[in-house]
Formats: structure tokens, sequence, C-alpha cells
């Protein structure tokens, strides 16, 4: 019998379509690391991607060729918030801080949230940057 402190609520396809190898089924993310998946798929969708609906995805593509500045930081900082708040009804928005690091023209940026019906936070961390 599951308890409530293990118990799967969330589940999703691994983004690499990994394969058991028992089993033969397609892994897959639950709970925290489904909903960890999902924000960084929206955060680095960009607008007009996605087929009828042109406003779907965080579009943190387009700050990456702004100069570094702390207007574009807090951009960043206010898409990352909203496009959360807006497509993720999972996570539950604790705090965002985006850091700005202008020799190495990136942003790291980390994300505190918690999973709806879970109470404790989840850390979310990783850095935007150029691929060009």
């Amino acid at each position: 019998m599951a308890t409530r402190a293990n118990r799967e609520i969330y589940s999703d396809f691994r983004n690499d379509f990994a394969i058991h190898p028992v089993k033969k089924d397609i892994l897959k993310n639950t709970n925290e690391n489904a909903v960890k998946q999902s924000i960084m798929n929206i955060l680095q969708t960009s607008q007009g991607e996605r087929l009828f609906e042109p406003t779907f995805g965080g579009d943190l593509r387009a700050y990456l060729f702004e100069n570094v500045t702390p207007l574009t930081e807090k951009s960043i900082h206010n898409a990352i918030i909203s496009t959360i708040q807006n497509y993720e009804p999972r996570a539950g928005l604790i705090d965002v801080i985006v850091s700005a690091n202008p020799d190495l023209n990136h942003y790291s940026v980390s994300i505190t949230f918690y999973v709806i019906n879970k109470e404790e936070p989840v850390q979310l961390d990783f850095v935007l940057d150029r691929v060009r």
C-alpha cells in the first residue's frame, strides 16, 4: 500500500523517451521531477512555436540577445513568474532569482516552488545562455 509521502500524484514521459531495460516500457518522471520537467519545457518554448496557442511559452530565448542589464534581468524574472503562474497549475511559486553574469554572457536562474498537494519546497536551477 502506498503511503501519502511516496504516492505518485503526477507523472509524465521523460524528454529523452528512455526505455526501461527489463520492462521495455518508456520511463516516466513522477511528482516533483514531472513538474520540474514541465516548467523547463514551458520556459524553453518560444511564443508562437505551439500551433493554435500563439501566446504559450516563456519565450526566454528572446532575452538572450539583449544586452546584459538589470532591466533585462528583471524582464526575465517577470517572464518566468507570469509563465509559471499561467501555464503550470501544479506548481505554487515561492521565489525566483535571476542573476546576470555579463562576463560569461548568461543568466543563472533559481526557481523555488512547491508541488500542489505536497509540503516540501522544490529547487530548480539552470543557466540561460546563447548557443550560437
